[in-house]
């Protein structure tokens, strides 16, 4: 295990700045401040938060409840002749209770709503009654439910409201009535999957079974061509956490093996030497933490300098984006979310960027190397992809357990701000950037200044496995997400700090992350879209 630094004699002692100590506690308050508000919108910080509202993990698991129950309802009719008059009522009911569930929770009433109209119908119940919630899909379009949306939201959804309750009433339209509320239907924006099972309760309902079964039918090849990629990558992610566990009893066996009293050396994970000594170090502790304090507020900057904030009979600051502010809640629901992710994407390239400039104008100002003091280096790069891949399958299995221990923890659970602006996201630009910050931008910027700034700074401070822990659970800790979820990041940021220790490179954590980041964004676009 390497020490601590000890600094050389006469060398001052690598102490934090006074600057960095104070930012530090305030970033502690602004983060607790943050989990004090769990479950209700935010009024100030971050930018995505704060021109979008939080949304809970409940709700968004509903949503993908919903939509998981009922394209599987159509799947179970693959190898039954009748097809759409077939459909599993039992995944039905689940898919209605989940919609139901994200009808009340949600403040995108009107979408959620869509669900449990059309879900209604195909149990063959009245789809403008009451539900078990309570309330009527129809109340969601009344003008009180629509009165916080913008001007163009509201006109879209009092006439979408207006064509449902003709459209499913009963048999009362013509064939050409018929194929013009279908025509509207299917200019409905943002619908997706959803657009065929409507189409077929609507032409059912008016006695066209022809046209019913030809919509039944697409929504059964949809429905496959979501869910069978999701299979797929299960299968895979199975298949990585199965190999994952072998890893880690082989690794955990061989480190309690011992040659002359020493710990074995394992051949299968070899620890690398560093390049340069801990004592050696030219880059202080100090120095690593003023950066990192400084990434870790720039998303509360952000959402301070665009969308203001204010101390009671003090002052107030309206913030850059104020004389847009208007322009902005007058925008539909996809423009506005258009214009989000626009700002959040530059807002967190920005906000990564200045810290990182940060680090390499004080690397040369110290002549040190990022390369071989901070592991951001492409050193035995080919081996480093396969140990990047080893590492995450190591990981699986733990981040499962952390997963199952975290479930005992009630506490509101806001989910990451980004993915309702995922699901929600009905442009594929928009989509794209969103992918990109996940799958690129995040793991390049977060390993370098987690597992490359901050653990190499806890190292000097306080050893090896200590600053293993100290950066797993700071990575948990700073996500902006609910007191369950932390534990699960902190594993993963845990063991991503230990990737990079024994392999002295950032590469394979930064595949790893890339590889989580990845499948759980395509995971969540499989389940909502189609």
């Amino acid at each position: 295990m390497i020490s601590p630094q000890s600094p050389a004699p006469g060398q001052p002692k690598d102490r934090l700045p006074l600057w960095v100590i104070i930012l530090l506690g305030v970033f502690l308050v602004l983060r607790v401040i943050d989990l004090s508000h769990l479950g209700g919108v935010k009024k100030n910080g971050r930018l995505s938060q704060n021109l979008s509202g939080q949304v809970s993990e409940k709700t968004m698991q509903a949503n993908i409840s919903a939509n998981w129950s009922a394209k599987s309802a159509y799947l179970s009719t693959f190898a039954q002749p009748g097809g759409s008059t077939a459909l599993s009522p039992t995944m039905l009911r689940e898919a209605l209770k989940s919609a139901e569930e994200l009808q009340t929770n949600t403040s995108n009433s009107p979408t959620a709503a869509r669900r449990v109209l059309i879900l209604r119908s195909l149990l063959k119940l009245p789809p403008l009654a009451a539900g078990k919630n309570g309330l009527s899909p129809a109340e969601a379009f009344t003008p009180a439910a629509l009165a916080p949306l913008s001007p163009e939201d509201k006109l879209r959804y009092t006439r979408e409201g207006r064509l449902w309750t003709e459209a499913l009433r009963g048999p009362h339209l013509t064939p050409a009535q018929t194929d013009i509320y279908a025509a509207q239907l299917r200019a409905t924006p943002n619908i997706r999957w959803w657009l065929s099972p409507t189409l077929s309760v609507l032409y059912r309902s008016q006695g066209n079974a022809a046209e019913a079964e030809k919509q039944a039918v697409r929504a059964r090849s949809q429905a496959l061509a979501t869910i069978a990629p999701m299979g797929l990558l299960g299968l895979l992610w199975f298949a990585l956490g199965s190999g994952g566990v072998v890893l880690l009893l082989t690794l955990i066996f061989t480190s309690r093996q011992s040659v002359n009293g020493q710990p074995a050396q394992s051949s299968l994970w070899p620890k690398l030497r560093e390049t340069v000594p801990v004592a050696e170090r030219r880059l202080r502790a100090g120095d690593l933490m003023g950066v990192f304090v400084l990434y870790l507020l720039m998303p509360d900057i952000f959402g301070w300098l665009l969308g203001g904030f204010g101390i009671p009979h003090q002052f107030y600051f309206p913030g850059l984006l104020a004389p847009w502010r208007h322009s902005l809640a007058g925008l539909p629901s996809s423009g506005r979310t258009a214009a989000v992710v626009v700002l959040e994407f530059f807002a967190y390239l920005i906000g990564a960027a200045i810290p990182i400039v940060l680090l390499i104008v004080i690397a040369r100002r110290r002549r040190a190397s990022l390369g071989e003091e901070l592991g951001w280096n492409l050193h035995r790069f080919g081996k480093n992809l396969l140990f990047g891949v080893g590492g995450y399958a190591i990981a699986l299995p733990l981040l499962m357990a952390a997963s199952y221990a975290a479930k005992t923890i009630h506490a509101p659970a806001p989910s990451n701000p980004a993915l309702p602006l995922l699901a929600g996201a009905s442009s594929v630009w928009v989509q794209v950037l969103l992918v990109s910050l996940a799958t690129i931008a995040a793991p390049l910027t977060e390993e370098l200044l987690f597992r490359g700034v901050f653990y190499n700074a806890a190292k000097l401070k306080v050893g090896v496995w200590p600053a293993i822990v100290l950066t797993g659970l700071v990575f948990g800790f700073v996500h902006p997400v609910g007191i369950a979820q932390m534990l699960p990041l902190a594993v993963l940021g845990g063991v991503f700090a230990w990737m990079a220790e024994t392999r002295q490179s950032l590469v394979p954590s930064i595949l790893g992350h890339f590889l989580q980041n990845s499948m759980a964004t395509a995971m969540l676009l499989l389940a909502l879209g189609g």
